[in-house]
């Protein structure tokens, strides 16, 4: 990243050396994009902003756009739900008036994530079959995949778990046949959660080992040992199950028999006293 961050810096003394404003934009943009990745936030803004007056004192819309859907995401991650949906709808109402039905569904997609982490299902539900909407219509088959996955999410937090499994066996089968490997590893990962809460324990255990051997494929320890700890939590879950099937088996027959021995003892004083 520090790389990045120096190579940006002497293409944007450059631009603005030559005049060049649309590319300083470019090298403001660039420069927020790699300390959005570093989680430096505060800085991501910054550059983003100087982008985004640039691009609106020049007039370019599109970029612009896409400016406002950048500073969403920074602000989503840094906890600020109110200030991210505000930019993801100026964004929105931008690509809607240029007719660019990419920037329209992404925005959707992200007004999407920010209401599902607000808890507000329905609306996040709402603006993901509208994202899914258009990216079927301009046949974005790795967007649609990833809508799908999105709306699977929402209804997991709904705790609709069937209708969960749906949509991600539907993200699934468009990752496998656009090949996209991690995604495919990411849809199989979110099944086996589902699988999981739904108790179908040997469903999750596969979908689990499904996604390991592919974040292995892909060199990605990280989702490597996530899939592991999930597996190990499956076998954990297995003991108070044996532990419950032994008491039923095993244990009850002999409480019954114990019942039975006071019952006859019971009787056996009743008839001595008779005696």
């Amino acid at each position: 990243y520090q790389k990045a961050i120096e190579f940006h810096q002497q293409s944007l003394a450059i631009k603005r050396e030559i005049g060049d404003r649309w590319g300083e934009a470019a090298s403001y943009n660039n420069l927020g994009s790699v300390y959005y990745s570093l989680g430096e936030y505060q800085k991501a803004i910054e550059f983003s902003q100087q982008s985004l007056a640039i691009l609106r004192e020049i007039g370019d819309r599109w970029c612009e756009a896409a400016s406002y859907n950048n500073l969403g995401s920074v602000y989503y991650s840094l906890g600020e739900y109110e200030k991210a949906i505000e930019f993801h709808q100026q964004s929105l109402a931008i690509t809607r008036e240029i007719g660019d039905r990419w920037g329209e569904a992404a925005s959707y997609n992200n007004l999407g994530i920010v209401y599902k982490s607000l808890g507000e299902y329905e609306k996040a539900i709402e603006f993901h079959q509208q994202s899914l909407a258009i990216k079927r219509e301009i046949g974005d088959r790795g967007g649609e995949a990833y809508s799908y996955g999105n709306l699977g999410s929402v209804y997991y937090s709904l705790g609709e778990y069937q209708k969960a499994i749906e949509f991600h066996q539907q993200s699934l089968a468009i990752k496998r046949e656009i090949g996209d490997r991690g995604g495919e590893a990411n849809a199989w990962f979110n099944l086996g959660l589902t699988y999981y809460k739904l108790k179908r324990i040997s469903e999750a255990k596969e979908a689990y080992l499904q996604s390991r051997e592919l974040y292995q494929a892909l060199g990605l320890a990280g989702y490597v040992q996530k899939c592991d700890d999930k597996i190990r939590q499956l076998e954990t879950r297995k003991y108070p199950l044996i532990v419950a099937f032994f008491l039923g088996v095993v244990m009850f027959p002999l409480v019954l028999i114990g019942g039975i021995i006071v019952a006859l003892w019971r009787l056996l004083k009743r008839w001595l006293r008779k005696a």
